[in-house]
């Protein structure tokens, strides 16, 4: 054996003597000699936002273990889709995405979501302005629908009747400074409140009372959130003027009498409360107990806007003055926030890995549908989700990216087209039409549709041609017309 040459030996030295150093510096910087591994006891938890005066989305997460899938991995759910459900939907929390889930469920199983019978776009709200009304409203085409969607003020006897005994009630709640700020920017409340200068919404912070004088609700700004859930608006009033009074950061150091009852039987009778800052945990707890496939809450985010009010810095005194303005939607965020991680600890170890592959899939379904640079040959290519022990194996079609897409209001349209259709039984049709043979004129014509006018107003044609075909209206083979891209995978509709 030849010996060592003095300069390589010098080579392997220096390299072994600079890994060495790497080494030990990272253990000094990191104040640690192994990698640490939370246990469930010192993991990071969650920081209320305004605690720490920073976006709810930059908080700490808790850690999220890896769970690696056997090939031969089976999906056994162990229990039976639900389709009753009440959604509660709160103002400017992130429920119109949710909505659109619904909207989807709905539309894909063929259920029937309580509507009114006016096509005018402001009936998605009508609920919350005069409750709901059996005389307004398409009816069910069972003994009972199957969801509540729109916004009303939560009334348990009246949704019950609605929906019948067995629906599960659900709501979704926002950090209360950050519901402040996406309401402050979606009505335009600088503008109501004649607030002029660079940082509108600080500027309404120093005195809250001087610019709203309106009773809570979805257009004010006192404890909106509690208002939804059906909290009296003279009680919230007195409890807001009794808690402006006082100076200290926290005016109560527990919650009052009316709001803890308050609290108290709206838990009992929720069965899931979601947080908008965790919202894909929330799908994730919303699709186990209603045992759902993955499929079913994929989704894209509906009316999300960059303002400037988001941004807006707020000082910590601020911050306390809106919790004083807003004392009972922070005692009930606080509540819920704390309920919803405790029901996450009850989940298992594998919550977390099956939210991280939420999440994955989620995002290759909007990189798929939403993709612009394809080949033409690619165009009615589908995407294939694997079977894994959280979802049976499913594609994702350019037919499922058109639906996934639609606006809220041509969701509602179709639907609402669906269920007239129904009704009209002279209509009904047990195969595909021939346009061609029937001498029609448009594919906007009856028996086609029964308000082609509005499904003309609120959808793309692609997106109602997909209808068509999904609804088994026409064939593809009777027609010459076929969705394109842009019905399926392409930019989303400008529209909502």
């Amino acid at each position: 054996m030849k010996p060592t040459p003095p300069f390589c030996l010098f080579q392997s030295l220096l390299l072994m003597s600079t890994v060495m150093l790497g080494i030990m510096m990272g253990m000094l910087l990191t104040g640690q000699s192994q990698i640490r591994v939370y246990s469930r006891e010192d993991r990071p938890t969650y920081i209320p936002a305004e605690v720490t005066n920073r976006p709810a989305e930059a908080t700490v997460k808790p850690s999220e273990p890896v769970h690696k899938q056997p090939a031969d991995v089976k999906y056994t759910p162990g229990c039976e889709p639900r389709t009753k459900l009440a959604f509660i939907k709160t103002h400017k929390t992130g429920g119109t995405t949710l909505m659109q889930i619904l909207h989807r469920l709905a539309y894909l199983k063929d259920l029937d979501i309580i509507m009114e019978k006016s096509t005018n776009h402001g009936s998605i709200n009508a609920f919350y302005n005069h409750g709901i009304k059996k005389e307004d409203l398409i009816p069910p085409r069972g003994k009972h629908y199957d969801i509540l969607a729109y916004h009303t003020k939560y009334n348990r006897e009246i949704t019950q009747k609605a929906l019948g005994p067995n629906a599960t009630y659900i709501t979704l709640l926002r950090e209360p400074l950050g519901q402040l700020r996406s309401q402050f920017n979606f009505y335009w409340m600088a503008k109501s409140f004649k607030i002029s200068g660079p940082n509108p919404l600080a500027q309404f912070l120093k005195d809250p009372a001087k610019y709203d004088h309106r009773s809570p609700g979805y257009m004010a700004t006192r404890n909106p959130m509690a208002s939804d859930l059906g909290f009296g608006k003279k009680e919230l009033v007195a409890l807001t003027e009794e808690a402006m009074k006082n100076n200290e950061e926290v005016y109560f150091p527990r919650p009052p009498a009316k709001v803890e009852e308050f609290i108290r039987n709206i838990t009992s009778q929720l069965d899931l409360t979601m947080i908008m800052e965790y919202f894909d945990e929330s799908l994730v707890l919303l699709k186990r107990l209603m045992c759902w496939d993955l499929q079913d809450i994929l989704y894209f985010k509906s009316l999300s806007f960059n303002y400037k009010a988001k941004e807006e810095e707020i000082s910590e005194d601020l911050v306390k003055m809106h919790r004083r303005w807003d004392v009972v939607d922070y005692f009930l965020y606080h509540h819920f926030n704390r309920t919803f991680w405790n029901r996450v600890e009850k989940q298992g170890d594998d919550f977390w890995g099956e939210v991280k592959h939420f999440k994955e899939q989620n995002l290759r379904m909007q990189t798929y549908c939403v993709g612009e640079n394809i080949e033409k040959t690619d165009e009615l290519s589908s995407l294939v989700v694997e079977e894994t022990k959280w979802n049976s194996r499913f594609l994702i079609t350019p037919e499922f990216c058109t639906v996934v897409k639609y606006g809220q209001f041509c969701f509602m349209t179709l639907l609402r087209d669906r269920y007239f259709r129904h009704f009209k039984k002279s209509r009904k049709t047990s195969k595909p039409i021939d346009p061609l043979k029937t001498k029609m004129k448009s594919l906007y014509e009856k028996p086609l549709c029964e308000i082609c006018d509005i499904v003309s107003r609120d959808c793309t044609f692609n997106e109602y041609l997909t209808h068509l075909y999904h609804d088994k209206l026409i064939s593809r083979a009777k027609t010459s017309f076929h969705p394109s891209g842009m019905g399926g995978r392409g930019k989303i509709a400008d529209h909502v």
